[in-house]
């Protein structure tokens, strides 16, 4: 059974969708379905920006405070499609999704794929996967951001084991800001979902943003560490 939380968080997003026209194609790719997912986790020492010495948010991501977050995302339309919101508890960062520019799959049951492989789209609501995504976003701290959000779906529901991370990046730059991540997440529920007719991708794939911001965090030392 599906965590109560889980399904509360969700159902507060899901009123403020957003769509943006299609980007440029990028190296990874675009899948026909979507993820959803709330919940809560302790940010864990180890995976954190904190940890190697990003602290623009004065006294955020320290290991041992609480996150919440509500996040979905997908194509619809040959667009991208999605919404989210993330809460630090221990310094009360806000973040809230304004646009959803990019939406890749990162591994379907099991499989890792790349810009060499074809990632198929979930076919079943029993599906394990991982997928991205990636936009810009406001903050209760003075600042916009970029984010990359990264949710992990496992099956089956009696031993879940589900993931998330969120990283936040200047919106010019790309310098990261801020990272967390819980692995697994204490509480919710993240879900992979079997597309609908609606749920088609832009005819060029992904934009490459996630791309972008991947680079960027990576040239930093900073990564999710699940896939």
């Amino acid at each position: 059974m599906k965590n109560i939380i889980g399904k509360l968080a969700i159902s507060l997003l899901i009123g403020g969708l957003v769509l943006v026209p299609v980007a440029p194609a990028g190296a990874w790719i675009a899948t026909n379905d979507f993820i959803t997912g709330g919940g809560w986790y302790i940010i864990q020492s180890g995976h954190t920006a904190f940890d190697v010495g990003v602290t623009f948010f004065t006294g955020c991501g320290i290991p041992g405070s609480r996150a919440n977050f509500g996040w979905h995302g997908g194509v619809k339309n040959q667009q991208f499609w999605g919404n989210g919101n993330y809460l630090d508890h221990g310094c009360g960062l806000h973040v809230h999704n304004t646009q959803v520019v990019d939406y890749v799959c990162i591994s379907t049951n099991g499989i890792t794929w790349t810009a060499t492989g074809t990632c198929p789209s979930s076919t079943s609501h029993q599906d394990t996967g991982t997928r991205e995504v990636c936009g810009y976003a406001s903050t209760n701290k003075g600042t916009s951001v970029a984010y990359r959000v990264r949710m992990n779906d496992t099956e089956p529901e009696a031993a879940k084991q589900d993931k998330f991370g969120i990283i936040l990046h200047n919106p010019t730059t790309f310098e990261v800001l801020y990272a967390t991540e819980g692995i697994p997440i204490s509480g919710g529920n993240i879900e992979l979902h079997r597309g609908n007719p609606s749920n088609t991708a832009p005819s060029g794939g992904s934009s490459g943003f996630c791309d972008t911001l991947r680079a960027a965090s990576q040239a930093r030392g900073i990564d999710f560490h699940f896939e």
